[in-house]
């Protein structure tokens, strides 16, 4: 586990992926980077891209490293097959997939979306990773919880524990970004602020 930090971000690789996506983000520029620093991808692996929209690591992963990815998402971008990338219709708290079928499982800031228990969801993609395959999940870790941001220090803790992993310190020059709070109820904040947990 890794909290996104200043210091972490490949300002290179986030240029060309900036210039991919033409989509700047607050913090993809140090997600995206970090995924593919740790995904290993090679040719012939099966990849999972869940809600990855079009993310452009899953058309790395495809086009430069010659793997076989699929992306499900609930509201896909596309249909078929587009730059070697299939894409389908699907949730990724119900994989339409045996287990153990992909090397790798991609989900990079989708979890804290997902509006039930987002441990479920870790555990629906974990069962579809093979045995010595990884999975590389990046989330945003709010201060409060909201239906728009379900993932809260507690569940991080709770998430570190099922998996073995400890919780490391917040970085001195950690990623943060607050955000008006959507319809603050019952005297919530009216700001949100959001930290990037990678692992």
């Amino acid at each position: 586990m890794v909290w996104a930090n200043q210091s972490g971000i490949d300002h290179l690789l986030d240029l060309r992926i900036s210039l991919m996506t033409r989509r700047p983000h607050w913090s993809r520029s140090f997600e995206y980077p970090w995924a593919l620093r740790n995904a290993g991808f090679r040719r012939g692996q099966w990849v999972l891209n869940a809600a990855g929209g079009d993310d452009p690591v899953q058309f790395i992963a495809a086009n430069l490293a010659g793997a076989s990815v699929v992306n499900v998402d609930i509201s896909p971008k596309w249909k078929g097959t587009l730059n070697r990338v299939d894409s389908v219709l699907g949730d990724i708290r119900s994989l339409p997939y045996p287990d153990e079928m992909f090397e790798r499982v991609l989900c990079l800031s989708a979890i804290e979306h997902v509006d039930d228990d987002p441990m479920k969801c870790i555990d629906e993609l974990w069962r579809v990773v093979r045995s010595g395959g990884r999975m590389l999940i990046t989330l945003d870790v709010a201060n409060h919880k909201r239906w728009n941001h379900s993932v809260v220090m507690s569940n991080v803790h709770v998430l570190a524990e099922r998996f073995g992993l400890f919780v490391p310190d917040l970085p001195d020059d950690i990623l943060t970004n607050e955000l008006p709070e959507f319809e603050p109820i019952n005297g919530e904040p009216k700001t949100v602020e959001l930290k990037v947990l990678c692992f």
